[in-house]
């Protein structure tokens, strides 16, 4: 159950840290650029999860997951930051089943991980343009997987939808279907003043490696 778990976690959380960035959200001719700042300090996200499909599931055959997920920048030099991405515990149906676990990251001011391919870098996906994008435009990028999943090929493509005034905040708004292991779609509002994702929701089909039906995957990702 708990292989099961990590797989269901390993889509959402990768979003959850490649957004969680300082990305400044700023004006640039007809468009606007993307850029990853990072500061030093620590943000805290929760996840909340609902999986249908599991064979081992009695009674509904769907069940809850939810984690805390703080990620931590320990420091930056010259755009490049050292974080640590802390995940859990997790808790299924209410019940601890996982202590939490911590991983190292380096990233760019692109969100794109530095170094070697390990599974400490696997779990950042790159998805940021490096030139400015117009409302309507659409940009791909691979997602990364970690541990059960690490390997697999998921992409990523975004749509900028424009500026929106989210909760009292001013956000911006990208839509994003997935392909590969994973398929769904999803929004994040990304918050224009510091660039701090605000929320994020995803539906996903994820079939699960020895399985024969994918899972039916809701992913809930807000800021704390």
């Amino acid at each position: 159950m708990k292989m099961k778990i990590n797989r269901v976690l390993v889509v959402g959380c990768g979003f959850a840290i490649a957004s969680s960035a300082l990305a400044q959200v700023t004006k640039s001719g007809p468009g606007y650029l993307f850029r990853v700042k990072w500061a030093k300090g620590t943000i805290n996200y929760s996840l909340d999860s609902t999986v249908g499909g599991m064979p081992s599931t009695k009674g509904s055959g769907s069940m809850k997951i939810a984690a805390p997920v703080v990620l931590t920048v320990a420091s930056v030099r010259n755009g490049v930051a050292d974080l640590s991405v802390r995940t859990g515990p997790i808790s299924m149906n209410g019940n601890v089943v996982m202590q939490a676990t911590t991983q190292k990251i380096q990233a760019d001011q692109y969100g794109k991980p530095i170094g070697g391919g390990g599974k400490s870098s696997q779990v950042l996906p790159a998805g940021l343009p490096t030139g400015p994008v117009k409302v309507g435009q659409t940009w791909s990028a691979s997602v990364p997987l970690a541990g059960p999943m690490a390997g697999k090929k998921v992409t990523a493509k975004y749509t900028f939808v424009g500026l929106q005034d989210v909760g009292g905040r001013q956000c911006a708004k990208l839509n994003m279907i997935l392909t590969g292991a994973s398929t769904g779609s999803g929004t994040y509002y990304l918050t224009v003043a510091d660039g701090l994702m605000f929320q994020m929701n995803m539906n996903l089909n994820q079939v699960i490696p020895g399985g024969t039906k994918p899972l039916k995957i809701s992913v809930v990702i807000n800021r704390r």
